[in-house]
Formats: structure tokens, sequence, C-alpha cells
């Protein structure tokens, strides 16, 4: 299974690595380019533009930065298709993920909205708090493509997860504060 991660600040870097640690064919992108380069040292290819990947992993500092990887030229849109998902870990408002849920969908692929609690060492002890939100029946799947998706690719980067759970509301409109 190839993974793309893309954005590799502060949490994004410490996810990469550990998911390259477990074995990982690893695909990184990042806005600037040398972010990639200690990555790519330890195994890891860097794209210029966005390859096409089994999974994309998203972890993105804001709106701005993630409406740009998936709506630009060469972005993740432009890649997604039938058999591929994007799990948005960033950093984004309730409407951003909603309405890249919805272009992903469209466009074919599966979209998880997937929040993570926690800061750079629980991101480099793979001990994050990681939230999901999705369609429980997606048309054409069922929750557990995402339950065997997510524990393959979750686990390996964050150790202290022992189990997935669904919210059954829309995406970007869970109230994570409560």
């Amino acid at each position: 299974m190839k993974i793309a991660f893309l954005g590799l600040g502060i949490m994004g870097n410490a996810m990469a690595e550990n998911l390259l640690a477990a074995g990982h064919e690893l695909v990184v992108w990042n806005r600037s380019l040398e972010r990639c380069h200690p990555l790519v040292a330890k195994g890891a290819t860097a794209v210029e533009t966005l390859a096409a990947a089994d999974i994309c992993i998203a972890m993105l500092a804001d709106h701005e930065a993630a409406c740009d990887v998936v709506f630009n030229e060469d972005g993740v849109l432009e890649t997604m298709g039938s058999g591929k998902s994007y799990i948005d870990m960033s950093t984004v408002d309730p409407q951003t993920a909603e309405v890249i849920g919805t272009e992903i969908e469209a466009a074919g692929g599966r979209f998880l909205e997937v929040p993570v609690f926690g800061s750079k060492k629980p991101a480099e002890d793979g001990t994050l708090v990681i939230l999901t939100a999705g369609a429980l029946e997606p048309e054409g799947m069922c929750t557990a493509f995402w339950i065997k998706k997510l524990r393959m690719v979750c686990h390996r980067y964050n150790r202290a997860m022992i189990c997935i759970s669904f919210i059954s509301a829309p995406i970007g409109r869970t109230d994570w504060t409560n």
C-alpha cells in the first residue's frame, strides 16, 4: 500500500517518520520542498507534484494550505478516483472539511475527517488522540473499510490507538469540543 503524506510541519513530520519506521512505502510532499529531505534520507520519496497513492494523509496547518493541496493544479483532486482515499488530519474549519470531503467523494474517492489532539511529543511518541468522522455507509463501501484502513495506517504511527470510533455526524458538522 502506497501512502502519500502531505504536510511535514511539526506534527506531520513526526507522523511520517513513524510510518516510514513501520515499513510503509511513503511519498512525501510539502509546500517547502526542503522539509522533505530528512525523510528522503530515511527512505521516503519526495514529489513536487502530488503523486497518486492508495491513501493520501494530509496534516496541514490551515484552510488555505488544505484548499491549495486539494484544488490547485496537480492537487489531490486531479489524482483522486475509485479505490483512492483521502484522510484529512489538517487544522481546518468545518466548512472547509465539508467542501473538501464533498469534492473528494464526487471525484470517486473516499474521504474521512480525522482531527488529532496532541503536539510534537505525542506525535513523535505515537500517542496522539485520533478522532474520526465520516459517513457510516458511504455509497459502495461500509464502515469496515475505514476501520481496516485506519488500523493498518494509524496504529503504525500511533501506538496508543486502541480502537476507532465513527461519529454518526456529517463531515464538517461535528463539534469536537463537546
